[in-house]
């Protein structure tokens, strides 16, 4: 999966228009975040293809990255019907995602 490209309106319409949305934001230097970046991309098109993933640098999009208060990387946010309802940073239990994602798909009825 390709770094997200667009512009920043892009960005936000990604985040709306989606009932689930999952932003994995990395930085440009992050050591911990390309190995972790696979694991997050493997974990969503197996388990959760209904999920629009999105793949984004923080620099790139810095207003986006200080209205969300994405200071550290990695960080994994997840956004139902637009608003923020989960958030890793650094360390994700995978399992405990899945466990909370498949209620939240459940509520959502996605």
């Amino acid at each position: 999966m390709e770094w997200f490209s667009g512009s920043p309106d892009e960005l936000v319409q990604a985040k709306d228009k989606n009932i689930l949305s999952a932003f994995y934001v990395s930085t440009e230097n992050c050591n911990v975040c390309v190995p972790l970046r696979v694991k997050v991309e493997e974990f969503f098109k197996a388990k959760f293809p209904q999920v629009n993933l999105i793949m984004m640098r923080s620099e790139r999009y810095p207003r986006w990255a200080a209205e969300h208060s994405l200071f550290s990387a990695p960080t994994l946010v997840l956004f139902a019907d637009g608003k923020e309802v989960m958030r890793y940073g650094r360390n994700i239990s995978f399992q405990e995602l899945e466990d909370k994602l498949e209620r939240l798909v459940d509520l959502m009825g996605d």
